[in-house]
Formats: C-alpha cells, structure tokens, sequence
C-alpha cells in the first residue's frame, strides 16, 4: 500500500508537535493506541510499527 496526505503539524505540549495518522494506516498495520513505532529521520521522516527483535537507538520519550 502507497498513499500520500497532506497533514496538519499540531503542538502538544511546550516541546512537542504531532501529526495524526490516519485510522486506516493504522488499521493496516496493526498499530494500536498506545503502540510503540519507530521514528527514523534521514532527510525524511519514516514512521513504522515496532517489530519484535528492534532495538531501540534512545530511550522512549515524549519531547521534541
């Protein structure tokens, strides 16, 4: 599965901002609330579920 949409950056905090998933991503890839994801940046932002056997690089965190 390949889509694209346009989102809006949201503050949540003083040091954070998010951007919603859509249901159905989420929905396609067993990600749940409360579910951990992996957050890559290399020029681009790539956001995928966490699989068994990932090792995390930093601590789980909630700042920017």
């Amino acid at each position: 599965m390949s889509s694209e949409r346009v989102a809006k950056v949201r503050r949540v905090g003083p040091a954070s901002l998010a951007v919603v998933i859509p249901k159905d991503w989420c929905r396609g890839n067993e990600i749940e609330q409360g579910d951990l994801v992996v957050v890559r940046y290399n020029g681009e932002i790539c956001i995928r579920p966490l699989q068994k056997g990932d090792v995390a690089d930093s601590e789980v965190g909630s700042d920017g």
